[in-house]
């Protein structure tokens, strides 16, 4: 767990307030509700504590999806239909884990991501941290139906907020960057 982590070619980055953990390529998920088949994970599970009292505030799922260079495979896949199915999947596994995670020893390196998620007061963020080509995001991607397909599909999930991201502005309110380090 740190405030930064590196995340195929992404470099992820929390402000002091934030602990960041890997969820996908963790021992915890790998180790654990992986060994089940066609079992999904998030990239990254975070969590933002209270400055004042230093406890975890709010859970945070982040998916950290590139499209740059990519060519448009189906228009159903940008109108984001896929993707916020494909996102709440790996939600869902995502908490199944960290359920099996807080069933665990309290000690482990992970129990404070798990007593989140199975809090049901804290708030769960789900964040899609998606980069595109400047003009495919300008004429091809429709951001408001790919974040409405989200909440859509994350509509089983109670106290639950979804944002997608794509500017390095929209994460700055939250106290997280992100900076892409593939050549594009």
């Amino acid at each position: 767990m740190s405030g930064s982590l590196e995340i195929d070619g992404v470099s992820l980055r929390g402000a002091p307030t934030w602990r960041l953990a890997r969820w996908d390529t963790s021992k915890e998920y790998v180790e654990g509700i992986q060994k089940l088949s066609s079992t999904k994970a998030v990239d990254v599970i975070a969590l933002r504590t209270d400055e004042a009292t230093d406890e975890a505030a709010e859970l945070f799922f982040i998916e950290v999806t590139d499209f740059v260079g990519h060519h448009i495979e189906s228009k159903r896949q940008w109108a984001g239909l896929d993707l916020a199915v494909e996102v709440a999947q790996k939600v869902r596994d995502t908490l199944a884990g960290l359920c099996s995670e807080h069933r665990q020893d309290p000690e482990r390196r992970l129990a404070p991501f798990a007593a989140a998620a199975v809090d049901r007061h804290r708030r769960l963020w789900v964040l899609l941290l998606a980069f595109f080509d400047l003009h495919r995001l300008k004429e091809e991607v429709d951001v408001n139906t790919i974040t409405l397909g989200l909440k859509r599909a994350l509509s089983w999930l109670p106290n639950c907020r979804v944002r997608l991201v794509t500017t390095q502005k929209e994460l700055e309110p939250l106290g997280l960057s992100a900076k892409r380090s593939r050549p594009r």
